[in-house]
């Protein structure tokens, strides 16, 4: 089995791409660690959910990535090498940069004045 789930904010974020086949891909990176050790870890993400990452994700965003590791071996100046990245099956945005500067979701809701109601709207 080859799935992972990495909790953190986005450090950079590559502009979105699409292939010969007209399928969009975007990369990122997502910071993530364990008291002063911080891992970057690069993310792709695919189709759709490239397309959500591009329009809504920015610079230090808390994200939840689920997804899978892939490999793949390079050679460069005669070194042999592995490049590893997580592909991301699904990406949640947990906070986002409005919100980490006071901005609440609740803040955007207009608020709705009540109808008002009579007797005779009553149904008993």
């Amino acid at each position: 089995m080859n799935k992972v789930h990495l909790y953190g904010r986005v450090s950079q974020i590559s502009e979105l791409r699409h292939t010969n086949s007209n399928i969009a891909v975007i990369n990122f990176n997502v910071a993530t660690g364990f008291g002063d050790r911080v891992t970057f870890v690069p993310v792709t993400a695919w189709a759709k959910q490239a397309e959500l990452v591009d329009n809504f994700l920015t610079k230090g965003d808390r994200v939840i990535v689920e997804g899978r590791i892939t490999s793949n071996k390079m050679v460069k100046n005669d070194v042999e090498f592995t490049d590893h990245k997580v592909t991301a099956d699904f990406v949640e945005f947990v906070e986002t940069k409005a919100e980490k500067d006071g901005v609440k979701p609740d803040d955007f809701e207009v608020e709705q004045p009540e109808p008002e109601a009579n007797d005779a709207d009553l149904p008993f």
